[in-house]
């Protein structure tokens, strides 16, 4: 009778542990997409005072090194907090 109960576990915890690696992958993606994508902030057909670019650098983060982003935004997305929005300043998406 023990053998029966321990696959129903065994299969739930199977199935939690392809969901977390699914959405680990899946917020890998995601971020390294955003990341290196071609157009930025700042692309060239855009002229930005430097002053305002280096603000706008250091609020969404772009000078730290990329494991620190990677590991700001896992963090941030497994509590709901995608970080400040693009569009709306005074909000933060999450």
């Amino acid at each position: 009778m023990s053998e029966r109960r321990t696959i129903p576990i065994r299969h739930a915890a199977m199935s939690v542990a392809k969901s977390c690696a699914s959405i680990f992958v899946t917020l890998v993606i995601c971020f390294l997409v955003l990341r290196f994508s071609p157009d930025g902030p700042f692309s060239n057909h855009l002229r930005v005072n430097p002053e305002i670019a280096a603000r706008i650098s250091d609020r969404f983060r772009f000078g730290s090194p990329i494991w620190d982003q990677f590991w700001t935004y896992t963090f941030g997305a497994m509590q709901g907090d995608f970080g400040p929005s693009f569009i709306f300043r005074e909000y933060s998406v999450g």
